[in-house]
């Protein structure tokens, strides 16, 4: 009896390995656009497909840039009541977005913005990154599957899901600039793995 109940438990531990390894995945890239002393950071899309949900922080170098605005809301139905920008002054930011088609979810072209974040750098952009601290890092597709985020920092968009470039975004000025010691992705996903977050819910954090 015990040996069968291993048995279970073997199988069960290596569908769940199995699973993991095959997660969806969906990939976000963040663009800097200078603009005087304005930095507009386009979040855009690529292999964003049926996504329902999403939930995370936006995390700077307040030595760097100073949150100023949102400058667009590219998905359906997000607006400012999706976002925390309370803690900005601690360089976070905290989104939480769903969708109600959630038979469909929401499908966005390569290079599509979801997101444009307007900072005050008068010494050019800082990275911004993706983290799990203070709000998790959640995204789900409309098969209710976990999607496993990866994102990158470029100075266009680099995407050709749908098989097309488009116009890459170009700075209007040109910053000559010392760029502060950042935490790379590596150490990021270290540091969030070593770290948990001390919520994964958007509105119970608000409510604290």
């Amino acid at each position: 009896m015990r040996i069968s109940w291993l048995l279970v438990f073997v199988v069960l531990l290596s569908k769940s390995a199995f699973s993991m390894a095959d997660k969806p995945v969906v990939h976000l890239e963040l663009v800097p656009e200078v603009k005087g002393e304005e930095v507009h950071y386009h979040v855009l899309a690529g292999e964003f497909v049926r996504v329902v949900s999403l939930q995370g922080t936006f995390s700077w170098s307040l030595d760097s840039m100073s949150f100023t605005r949102i400058a667009k809301y590219g998905l359906p139905g997000m607006n400012s009541s999706n976002f925390n920008t309370e803690v900005a002054e601690q360089g976070n930011i905290l989104i939480s977005w769903f969708t109600m088609d959630v038979r469909n979810g929401v499908t966005m072209e390569a290079c599509d913005t979801l997101i444009t974040f307007v900072f005050e750098a008068q010494h050019g952009p800082s990275d911004l990154r993706i983290v799990s601290d203070p709000l998790f890092i959640e995204f789900h597709n409309s098969s209710l599957e976990e999607l496993e985020l990866k994102y990158d920092i470029r100075k266009s968009c680099s995407y050709a899901r749908t098989g097309f470039l488009r116009e890459p975004l170009k700075p209007t000025y040109d910053f000559h600039y010392e760029k502060k010691e950042l935490a790379g992705p590596a150490e990021m996903a270290s540091e969030v793995q070593d770290n948990p977050p001390h919520s994964r819910h958007f509105y119970k954090y608000n409510r604290q």
